[in-house]
C-alpha cells in the first residue's frame, strides 16, 4: 500500500510541476517575487511601522532577519531560511533536505508598498538557485525530491506574501480591555 502511495505522490508531484517554471522569476530566470499593493489612507510612516511590526511578530528571530531599517527611505530589507523536508525511497516525509535562503525588501510609500523577495535560493556551497531543480539534465537529479522541494518553497513563499500582505492591509488588532 506504501508503494502505490508513494508512486501517486510521484505522478501527482510530476503532474503538478509539469509546466516549464512554476516559480516567479526575473530577466534572469531566477527566483523573483515582487508586487505593489495600494492601501488606502495610508501613510509612508504607517506602512513602515506595519513593515517592522510584521517582521517582529512573523519571524522567530527577527533580529537576526532583519539586514537594513532605514526609516528616512521608509524600507526594510531582511534575510531568513526554512527546512526542507526530504522523501525516503517508500515516499515518507523526512528531515534533512537542508535549507533554502532568501531575501527580501518592503519599500513604503503614501498609500502604497512594494515587496521584493529574491535569491531564493537552496543552501549549498556555491549559489544554486531553486530554478536549478528543474533542469533534469544535472547530475543526481530525482523528481520526485525536486518536485517536493519546489512545492515546499512555492508554498512557503506564498504563506510569508500572504502574512505580509495581511499585516500591511490592517495592521495590528488592537484588542479592547473590557471588563
Amino acid at each position: 500500500m506504501k508503494i502505490y502511495t508513494a508512486l501517486l505522490l510521484v505522478l501527482f508531484a510530476g503532474t503538478v510541476f509539469a509546466q516549464d517554471n512554476p516559480f516567479e522569476t526575473n530577466d534572469e530566470g531566477k527566483a523573483y517575487y515582487s508586487d505593489v499593493t495600494t492601501v488606502s489612507g495610508a501613510s509612508a510612516d504607517v506602512l513602515f511601522t506595519r513593515s517592522v511590526e510584521w517582521l517582529n511578530e512573523h519571524f522567530t528571530n527577527p533580529t537576526g532577519v532583519l539586514q537594513l531599517k532605514d526609516e528616512e527611505n521608509k524600507t526594510i530589507e531582511g534575510k531568513s531560511r526554512f527546512r526542507l523536508n526530504t522523501l525516503d525511497k517508500k515516499g515518507n516525509q523526512l528531515t534533512g533536505g537542508g535549507f533554502v535562503a532568501y531575501q527580501f525588501r518592503i519599500l513604503c510609500k503614501d498609500g502604497r508598498y512594494k515587496y521584493e523577495i529574491d535569491r531564493i535560493r537552496w543552501e549549498k556551497p556555491s549559489y544554486y538557485d531553486v530554478t536549478q531543480w528543474l533542469d533534469k539534465s544535472q547530475v543526481g537529479y530525482d523528481e520526485a525530491i525536486y518536485n517536493f522541494y519546489i512545492q515546499q518553497t512555492i508554498e512557503h513563499v506564498e504563506a510569508l506574501i500572504d502574512s505580509m500582505n495581511e499585516y500591511m492591509q490592517h495592521g495590528k488588532e488592537v484588542k479592547k480591555d473590557e471588563w
